[in-house]
């Protein structure tokens, strides 16, 4: 009989699963922790709006492509941001550091919970959350 390491897994309504398992000398936990390979072959897109300034900060520091036009608010950019989830994962380590802008956290808090609710929980699992003093959390 051959091995299928999705044999009793729920893959089909659990992405992250299907994405643990083409490494099955790991394990679905340690593969999304470790893998950059296994992290670069699925992506995700986030819409979002976000003040001017606000976006400049986040375009200096993330590693996503991202395309964004003039909102209906005055200083404000619709902003569709996409990437892979070892992009998004090492973006959101960055926006949630604890020097960041409130702005930037709460874009990387969201992000984080997103991803953490579609099954990619595991991707943060290294990182420790602290609660930040002007809202949020930051990440070490």
């Amino acid at each position: 009989m051959e091995y299928n390491p999705l044999n009793g897994t729920n893959y089909g309504r659990e992405p992250h699963i299907f994405m643990g398992a083409l490494d099955p000398s790991k394990g679905i936990t340690q593969s999304l922790q470790d893998s950059q390979v296994i992290l670069n072959h699925y992506f995700v897109s986030m819409i979002d709006e976000l003040e001017e300034d606000v976006l400049l900060d986040v375009l200096s520091c993330v590693d996503l492509s991202v395309i964004h036009e003039a909102s209906k608010k005055r200083y404000h950019r619709m902003v569709i941001f996409s990437g892979s989830i070892r992009q998004w994962r090492d973006s959101c380590y960055i926006l949630c550091q604890n020097d960041k802008t409130k702005q930037c956290r709460t874009l990387g808090n969201d992000a984080i919970q997103l991803l953490e609710r579609a099954g990619f929980r595991d991707c943060f699992k290294k990182y420790e959350k602290y609660p930040h003093q002007k809202g949020g959390f930051y990440l070490v």
